[in-house]
């Protein structure tokens, strides 16, 4: 190959590649595959180091989202095992006051075996001793020196024995019959003891079931002790709002069900406030019987009433008669009865004849002295 210098070109001189250059030709450069392979592998080693940073990405959110749902979970399983311990040392004092030996040893023995443990069963374990010692004597006969010797009888308990499993467990089939019968005789007090102690030993023991009969039993059991209510006595109306509350938190309440648990808290409120701030018992009083001829109508209308005429005689108490009149009419407007036309027509006849008292600091102008506008004073002298 031949080149010859032309000294007015002062172009770069390029390599040549080999061949030969006729003078005033333009070189037009490699191809570039060189260098495009070297471009290509830049490329594929940038996309592999991406590709370890996704992965590493991913990898890392994944274990954050793991650690967090273990946590989550964990947390989860501590408030449910709080809840349900909480739940049976509410049953205990119960348990005690009726002398019901067999659930307080289930409620005991199931406690016993939470993890950590549970410090009110060290203090509940030697009043539940002394009940089970004090059982065990009143079911012991105590022989006399005079006594003629017959044949002993052994002492029977009213309940029958529970059988145990090989594994010296509660037979939580027999325990599930028991409560089975409970429900199909309406025994429905009984019925929940059997099942929360199920509950308790094994939340996972025919789960379906049991939740089906307990939310049976809770709702039978709310509205039969809504029935306690008497005209002037509540009952047990605050028991059995707590039970509807329980039976809503397993599924829907029976019809009926939360229109009863409202108004018996109405009721319940009502008899807070009376005799403690009037007007709210009026208010909840006019909500009651607005609520129609149900179990509370009546005593409702009579307690309206009597709010009421309560107002208006203390009114007429500080010789306020004009007031007193509008708060005896507003009885008679929800009954005539307790003398409350009487009191009405009283009331109307002082406000008639009272003399008008100004209001504390009116300042009331001189008879004399100053003359109508437009008139000039006469001076005095």
């Amino acid at each position: 190959m031949s080149y010859e210098s032309n000294l007015e070109d002062t172009r770069p001189q390029p390599a040549l590649r080999d061949e030969d250059m006729v003078p005033g030709q333009v070189y037009e450069g490699d191809d570039g595959s060189g260098s495009r392979g070297m471009s290509c592998g830049v490329t594929a080693l940038m996309i592999v180091f991406l590709g370890l940073i996704a992965i590493g990405i991913v990898a890392l959110t994944t274990y954050a989202g793991w650690t967090v749902g273990q946590r989550e979970a964990a947390t989860l399983a501590a408030a449910t095992q709080a809840s349900r311990i909480d739940e049976q040392l509410a049953f205990i004092p119960r348990d005690i006051e009726s002398r019901n030996t067999f659930m307080l040893n289930v409620r005991l023995q199931w406690l016993s075996l939470m993890t950590p443990g549970v410090p009110q069963v060290s203090e509940i374990g030697p009043t539940a001793t002394a009940i089970f010692m004090e059982e065990q004597l009143s079911a012991t006969p105590l022989a006399t020196a005079t006594a003629t010797p017959t044949p002993e009888i052994a002492a029977t308990s009213t309940e029958a024995p529970i059988a145990t499993n090989p594994g010296g467990g509660f037979d939580l089939a027999d325990l599930l019959g028991r409560a089975q019968t409970a429900v199909d005789t309406a025994q429905w007090n009984e019925a929940i003891d059997l099942l929360d102690a199920i509950s308790g030993l094994d939340p996972t023991y025919e789960a379906t079931r049991v939740r089906r009969l307990l939310m049976q039993a809770l709702n039978r059991y709310a509205a039969e002790l809504y029935n306690t209510y008497r005209p002037g006595d509540p009952g047990r109306l605050a028991e059995a709002i707590v039970i509807t509350d329980r039976a809503e938190q397993l599924g829907p309440l029976d019809n009926g069900l939360a229109y009863e648990r409202n108004a018996a808290q109405l009721y319940l409120d009502v008899r807070r406030m009376v005799g403690l701030d009037p007007w709210q018992a009026i208010q909840a009083l006019e909500q009651l019987s607005g609520l129609g001829q149900g179990r509370y109508y009546e005593e409702a209308r009579q307690q309206l009433q009597a709010q009421w005429v309560a107002l208006g005689d203390a009114q007429v108490s500080i010789n306020e008669y004009c007031p007193a009149v509008q708060y005896y009419q507003n009885a008679i407007n929800v009954s005539a009865a307790g003398g409350a036309i009487a009191k009405r027509d009283n009331a109307s006849n002082l406000c008639a004849q009272a003399t008008p008292v100004p209001l504390p600091g009116t300042v009331l102008p001189p008879a004399d002295g100053i003359a109508p506008i437009g008139v000039v004073a006469t001076p005095i002298g």
